[in-house]
């Protein structure tokens, strides 16, 4: 995997599921950029860290 990106839209919600299960095991990630949009997301990029 060379980049992940991940849009956060922010909503405010009583409860649910989460939804990112929880993983085995963390990869360590760098944040490469990170932009908000118009309509107030937030879209980040990021790089897995090499060992």
């Amino acid at each position: 995997m060379d980049e992940i990106r991940i849009c956060l839209v922010a909503v405010i919600l009583g409860g649910g599921n989460p939804h990112f299960k929880p993983a085995g095991r963390q990869l360590p990630l760098k944040l490469l950029d990170s932009t908000t949009t118009a309509a107030g997301a937030v879209i980040l990029r990021y790089e897995p860290v090499k060992a």
